[in-house]
């Protein structure tokens, strides 16, 4: 059982402000998870020791925000002394950590911090990250990338700096809180494996069926999102053709086209013809072996974008810029695309599917399956899962579903540390054959407990599916128990609406041996069983060629929910451009009634008090507040009260005593106070 996934955020300043947006985005991409917050200032503290929230964080992230101001010493003798604490709090921290970090690096105070002061920090920027590059679950975001990504018009606040060592605008704490969840998303929802994407208009400027190779255009918009496909082809991500044309006049612009990003070897599959689209991202997912849900589709038509989205919801659909010199921007803002650090197996992905055709034509020309796998010349081997191969493990959980027992969905930095106490063993699986090498394409996780080798993890990616690649693996884990002196191995297997592969495998050849148990269903097989069993084809529900697994079809429930994340996705990546944006979306969420009795509302009587009442309401996230209403029994906390004193500063100019507000803490009290202030300072 996996432990509540936590987001624990430590920083050199008070940042309690981001949790509003964090929250906003968890509940908004349902993502389960608590945020919680390191002792205030204390960052390199909390990195070093070992019993800080950061060192006792299981499951989830841990988010370091660091401005350099609040730790600089501002001594020549020790000049570099912040960055080599930070770097070196932050490897500490790293060696030990059960979850990943992301550090932000923040931007200084406009004043007083000198020019050359913020050159320094710019360069501790960079040497950060230059320090931390070796560190694959150590990821930094520098202040100026954090402003490319989601532009904020009013990073800073002052008043709330000097008062509260609160020093962002609310707009700046969404912003940051976004990055936060956007990194968290990445590290716990399972990849997009294939972008399907529309040629003319799209690709190239022009229809290549009239204008020819050379008419069609391919600007500087059109070449930016070029370049982006084929930065994700390098990622692992599979890059497909769909186009109402003709075949010969695609293949011409790619072919006659010279200084063209995107090259036909580049393209995993296509459907160039006029077929409705949706048709042909199907048999394109047919083909390939994938489920709908791991398809973004890109076009320039808001016909055919719409066409898709009616016909299969759970597929990405994103519609092109009408504005091409937008591209770059809206591409970044899609979540979708955020990739972790490539695998060898991503870089080779779509030759392996190349492979998997020629296997594909051998298949069909074989007189039997029996034939078709001795024609294979099908090799296994078995290695212990170690440091080198902890990323594409990973990987593998959040990306194989079908042949996937349990469906646990593991980060590096967790594999890692249950390697390293001794919790779990594990096995990764190199599958090869005469046309090609597969790579890692399974993984087992185990543990022997009592008499029993308990097996956490058994996956297996679609590809090496239907060929004994499973039965081999059984019998490694019989040998591999045998040899520990155990009597059986217990596989757990957990029902989900695709990975019916896995429950056939498991039915067809160990069905006697099925035994329910706490709410699931355990196969205890005896050791002596499991070191002599061997695939028998005709037993299990054949899968012979990946070209021959249909794409998935997920439960109601499932798809319900790929449906929703698909739509969620495409608002974010349509609608939430900038910092403003989200605040506003975030304060639209949190927007609630008033409590209390409506009987006891007294509307605001004057333009001070109708101004109070708003900044009230907007902080609280109330609908309306009376000016007799407690703040405090209306949900307020010291942060909001903060918050309250900063923007009557910002509106009125009047620096409201904290004091006064817990001993006066209704907008009628507020508004004699302030208009008294008001009038001292006019004396």
């Amino acid at each position: 059982m996996q432990s509540e996934r936590t987001i624990v955020i430590s920083s050199t300043f008070a940042a309690d402000s981001i949790a509003e947006s964090v929250n906003f985005w968890l509940e908004h991409m349902e993502m389960p998870a608590r945020v919680s917050f390191a002792p205030p200032l204390q960052l390199v503290q909390t990195l070093l020791d070992p019993t800080s929230l950061f060192g006792t964080n299981a499951v989830g992230l841990n988010v370091a925000l660091l401005r350099w101001e609040d730790l600089d010493y501002r001594g020549e003798a020790e000049r570099d002394r912040p960055l080599n604490d930070v770097a070196a709090a932050l490897r500490t921290s790293d060696a030990r950590a059960k979850v990943p970090h992301l550090v932000i690096t923040c931007p200084p105070s406009p004043l007083p911090t000198p020019a050359a002061r913020s050159r320094l920090y710019s360069e501790w920027d960079r040497r950060l990250v230059e320090e931390l590059d070796a560190y694959p679950n150590v990821w930094v975001m520098t202040s100026g990338e954090l402003q490319t990504l989601y532009p904020v018009s009013n990073l800073h606040d002052s008043y709330g700096n000097e008062i509260a060592l609160i020093p962002y605008s609310p707009a700046m704490f969404a912003a940051m809180g976004t990055v936060i969840s956007r990194k968290f998303h990445l590290l716990t929802t399972a990849p997009h494996k294939a972008i399907v994407v529309d040629c003319d208009n799209t690709l190239w400027a022009g229809i290549c069926g009239e204008e020819g190779p050379h008419g069609v255009r391919v600007d500087q918009p059109h070449a930016a999102l070029q370049e982006f496909l084929v930065a994700q082809y390098q990622q692992g991500v599979l890059i497909c053709l769909c186009s109402k044309n003709n075949q010969e006049d695609v293949e011409a612009v790619f072919r006659q086209r010279g200084g063209m990003p995107l090259r036909w070897d580049h393209v995993a599959a296509c459907r160039i013809n006029w077929a409705p689209k949706p048709e042909n991202l199907l048999s394109i997912a047919e083909e390939l072996g994938l489920g709908t849900d791991s398809f973004i589709f890109l076009d320039d038509n808001p016909v055919e974008c719409e066409a898709m989205r009616q016909s299969l919801p759970n597929v990405l659909t994103l519609q092109i810029p009408s504005d091409r010199n937008n591209t770059p921007e809206f591409l970044r803002r899609v979540w979708a695309f955020d990739r972790r650090e490539a695998t060898n197996e991503d870089k080779e992905r779509t030759a392996l599917y190349r492979q998997a055709r020629e296997r594909e034509q051998l298949r069909k020309s074989s007189a039997s399956l029996e034939e078709f796998l001795a024609g294979l010349e099908l090799k296994v081997k078995f290695e212990l899962l170690g440091d080198g191969n902890l990323a594409r493990a990973s990987q593998l959980t959040f990306r194989v579903n079908q042949f996937n027992l349990t469906t646990i969905r593991r980060t590096e930095a967790e594999l890692a540390t249950l390697l390293r106490a001794g919790d779990l063993n594990g096995l990764a699986v190199y599958v090869s054959d005469r046309f090609g090498d597969y790579g890692f394409v399974g993984l087992i996780l185990f543990a022997s407990i009592s008499d029993a080798l308990q097996v956490d993890t058994f996956l297996l990616s679609c590809r090496a599916l239907g060929r004994g690649v499973e039965h081999r693996i059984l019998a490694e884990l019989g040998a591999l128990a045998k040899s520990m002196g155990l009597a059986t191995i217990d596989l757990r297997q957990v029902p989900t609406g695709k990975n019916q592969p896995a429950r056939d495998f498991l039915e067809s050849d160990l069905g006697s041996y099925q035994q329910p148990r706490e709410g699931t269903i355990v196969y205890r097989l005896p050791v002596d069983l499991a070191v002599t069993i061997r695939y028998r084809p005709g037993r299990t529900k054949e899968l012979p060629a990946q070209q021959q697994v249909p794409a998935p079809v997920s439960a109601a429930g499932d798809a319900m929910l790929h449906a929703s994340r698909a739509s969620r996705l495409a608002w974010i990546a349509s609608e939430m451009l900038d910092a403003d944006k989200i605040l506003a979306a975030i304060q639209a969420w949190k927007r609630k009634q008033r409590p209390g009795p409506e009987a006891a509302f007294i509307s605001p009587r004057t333009d001070l008090e109708r101004k109070l009442a708003a900044i009230w309401a907007e902080v609280l996230g109330l609908e309306k507040v009376g000016v007799r209403d407690n703040f405090f029994e209306l949900g307020g906390d010291s942060l909001a009260m903060v918050r309250v004193i900063v923007r009557v500063y910002e509106a009125r100019g009047v620096e409201f005593p904290i004091p006064a507000f817990f001993e006066s803490p209704t907008i009628e009290e507020h508004a004699i106070q302030i208009a008294a202030l008001e009038l001292r300072g006019d004396e």
